[in-house]
């Protein structure tokens, strides 16, 4: 093409400027400048036309895949008259921003990054640099640079104490509706290094403190959470804790509740604000509307469960409960095959850090350990009703979704007022009148710190919910999850993870982990490895993954066959499903029971003649399901529990062993098969999945012996060295007391 010159230059005598991209003429020029110059314009062009050939492919790829998915799923789906429409497919809009889908696109190489992808790049560089590098060079991923991303920080005022431009990001959160702007205020601390440490931001030298005191606010009707302070400080005072309310109250944030452990530092601060068991609020400096006080939950739960095993308690009837009644319910439930599946040794004899667990706290007072405990009869009534009493009030105190359960605990507070309400008064009965070990003859016990909390956190749920009922909130229910510190414990959770297997940051490091914690959006803490690896080639068995997963022969794998000796037969007598001598027999049948009415459930619609009516009444079953059941759990038929028992038996007679089973392959298969072909009435789906499931549940049970083994030794070696017989090794009666060969496995 041609371009109009005027007559007096020469027509070569043009050059392309870079911004403009206008011609300009130039005299004097020769034909080989001339002829550089319409190359140059010629590659220009040839690249603009390559960028949008390029964005083309880009938008060609990203139809045939949707093509492609529709397509698919139109194969796999039948033709229905009533069809919907399909939830489409995620596109690179619900991965990417607007500015990083133009880079993609190459409509863009450089743009300024908006605070939404710089929290998520801050969130993803902080879980992993080596992965952020690799998407970003590699995989060329529109992300921002590591310079970037430390100059953002870097430009963040952060220092230790009241955060301001926390403050000010929240004053939004302060315009919205009551219910939305209602928070709870929570605190906790991390144990950090107390080495000396050098800060160049502030240009000032941290160290000699062990913990970082951190507090939080959490919306009690809305998911947001924030922290707005954060001190190298061993405890916290009142002074702190109005100035805080204060700050959040001048930005429209309407504080309501604030909620903390039992440690000895928080119970000083409980004092200061004069919180007793008679007065469970304090005044809001701002608004002068009450602020209810509760201690953690969970923190309260490993109180009760620790003073259970170490002292007992005595109610006021007399009744005592204490660590013996969980030994006998062991004891009595060690089978394979049993009703309380939850409680191993390892819940019993807790010690240092295992205490600090929750889980097996809330398995100890659980719904089917208070059932056992009745069903076996190893206790009086009162002792079985204890336990359903606290497991009732842990599902009360802990409701986190807004659903209509059968259990009506586990609903949101107020939505079942009048059960719950019986609930917590039951309970507050039980902590006023209880004793903490053998109750004094001469004057009335005291209560113990974790009681008063009980109180404490009881009342002031009562009164929060008749104030959050009133204008201008008008709530009708309270999530009581948002009323404890799992949401600190999660965000010293993603502190701890930023620093791999450094978990005891310096006090600097902290400071800009919190700072990233701050910006970031929500995740979970990464798992970093402890080695680093320095080479940078790849397995040769990662490029021939497809040929591992792949098997040789496209036939059904051959089933060994069976021995003689591997089913010997079975008494098929009724004795054993009818007489229960002993509580562990009692305990394998209704084990029995639980399994059969498990695989029931999972072949209802296939097979519905495996499950019992509800309504109709079974004598051959053990009556544990019914027993434990609120209403939810299938029970097995007659003909199928019977079926069952016989299975069992042949399974015992597979692994005759106790403690051991058949490590040879093919062990699922060669026992499914002979139960088909020895009762080819029964569906092939439920002898698989029996043969499997009983398989599973005795690896469990053969793990558990050898952990309580352990633990049994463990006990026994610490009861000698106390007594001093033998400080180097144990025993010559300890020694055949264990059984070296049951640990080989």
């Amino acid at each position: 093409m041609e371009l109009d010159t005027p007559k007096t230059l020469d027509p070569s005598a043009l050059i392309l400027t870079h911004r403009s991209k206008k011609i300009i003429p130039i005299h004097g020029v020769d034909k080989v400048t001339s002829l550089k110059k319409k190359l140059l314009l010629s590659n220009i062009k040839v690249k603009a036309q390559a960028r949008k050939i390029r964005q083309q492919c880009v938008y060609i790829q990203i139809l045939k895949n949707k093509i492609a998915a529709k397509s698919d799923s139109a194969k796999l789906r039948p033709v229905d008259t009533n069809f919907r429409q399909s939830t489409p497919t995620p596109n690179l809009g619900q991965l990417f921003s607007q500015g990083q889908m133009q880079i993609l696109m190459g409509e863009k190489k450089h743009k300024h990054w908006t605070s939404e992808e710089m929290a998520k790049a801050i969130a993803f560089q902080s879980l992993s640099s080596k992965a952020y590098c690799y998407i970003r060079n590699i995989c060329k991923f529109p992300f921002p640079g590591l310079s970037t991303i430390q100059r953002w920080l870097h430009e963040m005022d952060f220092r230790p104490g009241i955060l301001t431009p926390i403050f000010q990001i929240l004053t939004e959160v302060g315009k919205s509706t009551p219910m939305y702007r209602t928070a709870i205020l929570g605190f906790d601390e991390v144990e950090i290094s107390d080495s000396f440490c050098y800060d160049v931001d502030e240009d000032k030298v941290y160290g000699g403190k062990s913990k970082m005191l951190s507090v939080c606010l959490r919306g009690l009707f809305s998911g947001w959470k924030q922290v707005v302070y954060y001190d190298f400080d061993e405890n916290i005072e009142k002074s702190k804790i109005l100035n805080i309310i204060t700050r959040a109250e001048e930005v429209g944030i309407r504080v309501v509740g604030m909620v903390n452990d039992m440690c000895t530092l928080n119970m000083r601060l409980w004092r200061e604000l004069g919180i007793t068991i008679t007065n469970q609020h304090f005044e809001n400096p701002v608004s002068q509307n009450k602020i209810w006080v509760f201690a953690d939950f969970p923190h309260l739960l490993k109180l009760l469960r620790n003073h259970l095993l170490d002292q007992g308690f005595t109610l006021q009837d007399g009744t005592k409960i204490d660590k013996p009644v969980l030994e006998r319910l062991l004891r009595s439930t060690n089978d394979d095959l049993r009703i309380c599946h939850k409680i191993t040794a390892k819940h019993i004899n807790v010690e240092k850090k295992q205490r600090q667990r929750v889980r097996p706290a809330f398995q100890v007072f659980s719904h089917s350990v208070a059932k056992a405990i009745s069903y076996l009869e190893l206790a009086s009534p009162k002792v079985s009703q204890f336990f359903q009493l606290v497991n009732d009030f842990s599902d009360t105190m802990n409701s986190g979704f807004c659903q209509n359960s059968v259990n009506p605990y586990k609903n949101p507070f107020g939505m079942n007022v009048n059960e719950q309400r019986g609930i917590l008064l039951q309970m507050l009965t039980i902590m006023e009148t209880m004793t903490v070990g053998t109750p004094p003859k001469t004057r009335k016990p005291a209560l113990k710190p974790f009681q008063k909390g009980f109180i404490i956190s009881i009342n002031s749920l009562l009164g929060l919910f008749e104030d959050m009922k009133q204008s201008p909130v008008n709530a009708s229910y309270i999530l009581t999850r948002r009323l404890g510190q799992d949401y600190i414990e999660s965000s010293f959770s993603n502190f701890r993870g930023f620093g791999g297997p450094n978990i005891n940051p310096d006090a600097v490091s902290a400071k800009n982990r919190m700072k990233r914690l701050s910006v970031s959006w929500n995740f979970l803490p990464s798992r970093n490895e402890a080695v680093e690896r320095t080479d940078t080639c790849g397995y040769i068995s990662a490029d021939m993954v497809h040929q591992l997963c792949k098997p040789k022969h496209k036939s059904k794998p051959q089933v060994e066959t069976a021995a003689e000796n591997d089913f010997p037969p079975i008494d098929t007598s009724e004795d054993e499903a009818t007489l229960y001598p002993t509580r562990g027999l009692k305990s394998l049948e209704g084990g029995r029971e639980m399994v059969a009415g498990f695989i029931a459930d999972k072949l209802l619609e296939e097979y519905p003649g495996l499950s019992l009516n509800w309504t109709d009444k079974c004598s051959q079953n053990s009556g544990w399901l019914r027993h434990v059941s609120r209403g939810g759990l299938t029970e097995p038929s007659t003909v199928w529990f019977k079926t069952f028992r016989l299975f069992d038996k042949h399974f015992e007679n597979f692994h005759p062993t106790y403690n051991d089973i058949d490590r040879t392959p093919g062990v699922v298969r060669r026992l499914s098969k002979f139960l088909q072909e020895n009762y080819p009435d029964v569906p092939e789906e439920a002898v698989e999945l029996f043969a499997k499931t009983r398989t599973m549940i005795r690896i469990s049970s053969i793990n558990r012996r050898i952990s309580e083994e352990k633990i049994r030794i463990k006990n026994l070696r610490r009861c000698a060295y106390k007594d001093k017989e033998d400080n180097s090794a144990l025993p010559v009666e300890m020694e055949d007391e264990f059984d070296l060969n049951f640990l080989e496995l």
